[in-house]
C-alpha cells in the first residue's frame, strides 16, 4: 500500500499541483510550466480523488492521529488559498476557474473528511452530511450554473462569492433531502431499498 503513495504524489504534482502553479506565473507574467501528464486512463483527476479515497480508508489511523483542531485549520487556510487565487486571478484579467483539477480545493476536500471523520462522536449533522452527501454532488454543479445564468452573479468580490457558495450548498443540500424522500430516486441515487 506504501507503493501506491509514490505514483499518487507524482499524479498530485502533475494534475493539481502544477495548474495551480502555472495560475501564480501566469499572474506574475512568467511563462508556465509546461508538463503534461495524461492521466485519463486512471479517470483523471476524478481517478485520483478515488485513490485518495482508498488511501484513506487504508491509512486513517495514520490520519487519525491529527488533532480535528488542526484538520479544520488546514481546510479554512485551503479554502481561503483557493477563494483568493480565484478572485486574484479574476482582479488581474487571468482567465481561471477553480474546478476539480484545483490542488488546493483536494486537500482541502481531505481535511474536511478528516474533521467529519475525526468527530469523536455521531452527531446529527455528520449524520446529515453523510446521507445528502452523495446528492449534494449530484447537484451541486446544475445549481451553481442556474444561478449563475438566471442571476448574473458577479463572481469578482469575495462576498458574492461566498454568498453564491453557501446558496449552492444550502439548496442542493435541501434538493438532495427532497429526492432522498421520493422512494424511486432514493433507490437509484442513495442505493436505498
Amino acid at each position: 500500500n506504501r507503493l501506491l503513495l509514490i505514483p499518487l504524489c507524482f499524479s498530485f504534482v502533475a494534475a493539481f499541483a502544477i495548474p495551480e502553479i502555472n495560475v501564480l506565473m501566469r499572474l506574475k507574467g512568467l511563462p508556465e510550466i509546461s508538463f503534461f501528464l495524461d492521466l485519463s486512463f486512471a479517470g483523471g483527476g476524478y481517478g485520483f480523488y478515488v485513490l485518495l479515497g482508498y488511501m484513506l480508508k487504508r491509512h486513517f489511523d495514520d490520519f487519525r492521529r491529527v488533532h480535528q483542531a488542526a484538520w479544520a485549520l488546514i481546510m479554512v487556510l485551503l479554502l481561503l488559498i483557493t477563494v483568493l487565487l480565484q478572485w486574484y486571478s479574476y482582479h488581474c484579467g487571468v482567465a481561471y476557474n477553480v474546478w476539480y483539477n484545483c490542488g488546493s480545493l483536494l486537500l482541502a476536500a481531505f481535511a474536511l473528511t478528516m474533521v467529519i471523520a475525526v468527530s469523536s462522536q455521531e452527531n446529527r449533522i455528520t449524520q446529515m452530511l453523510s446521507k445528502y452527501s452523495f446528492g449534494v454532488y449530484l447537484l451541486h454543479i446544475p445549481i451553481l450554473q442556474i444561478l449563475m445564468r438566471c442571476f448574473s452573479i458577479p463572481v469578482h468580490s469575495l462576498l458574492s462569492i461566498g454568498i453564491l457558495t453557501i446558496s449552492v450548498l444550502a439548496i442542493s443540500l435541501l434538493g438532495s433531502a427532497l429526492c432522498c424522500q421520493e422512494t424511486h430516486i432514493a433507490r437509484v441515487c442513495f442505493l436505498k431499498k
